[in-house]
């Protein structure tokens, strides 16, 4: 989308976005339905286009995938078998790897091990873009509403989880125990404390 449809699209004849009307870029819905226009080098430079919004496809992977570094060699285990260990950096820096090995060294096949790598791999970063699709359509504030109780119920809490009042009757109750485990101090016929 143009940024002149875009234009067109919300209506702006009073305050238009400044730019060429020509210049490519993607049209933004956020979970919360506010929408807005990202120029085409600055969205991939942070997002990643998919070809369902509603799902992530196989050619999601490959994409992203084609984005990716991946590195392939063999190692030897401490067992002395040959391992296939294949690295894969993602465009985001992450880093991720996968190992793979044999019963017997006779049957060896990195190529085989590559495969059964890539598919380990592809496996987790399904996962991985699924969970960043969850988050980009339904945004994280109305989920952590869910989990976390009302301002009035926890705003004594502190790092370990006890309010103030709570943490002192506890404190109290440890000092009566330590002062009860102390045997008590003698006392001599006249009254005072024995040194003895």
């Amino acid at each position: 989308m143009t940024l002149g449809e875009f234009r067109k699209v919300r209506g702006l004849t009073a305050r238009p976005i400044p730019g060429d009307a020509k210049t490519s870029g993607f049209f933004v819905k956020y979970h919360n339905g506010y929408t807005s226009w990202c120029p085409r080098e600055v969205f991939l430079a942070q997002g990643f286009p998919l070809e369902d919004g509603s799902k992530i496809t196989e050619g999601d992977i490959a994409n992203f995938n084609r984005l990716s570094y991946s590195y392939l060699k063999t190692v030897t285990a401490h067992s002395g078998k040959p391992v296939t260990l294949v690295e894969r950096e993602y465009p985001t820096g992450f880093v991720a790897f996968e190992t793979s090995c044999c019963v017997d060294p006779k049957n060896y096949s990195e190529e085989i091990g590559a495969r059964t790598c890539a598919l380990r791999l592809n496996t987790e970063l399904w996962k991985f873009l699924g969970f960043m699709l969850q988050w980009a359509n339904n945004g994280i504030t109305d989920a952590v509403k869910k989990y976390i109780p009302p301002k009035s119920d926890h705003k004594d809490f502190r790092r370990h989880g006890a309010p103030d009042e709570q943490r002192s009757k506890i404190m109290a109750k440890k000092s009566v125990k330590k002062a009860a485990a102390k045997p008590a101090a003698k006392k001599c016929c006249k009254g005072g404390k024995c040194k003895k």
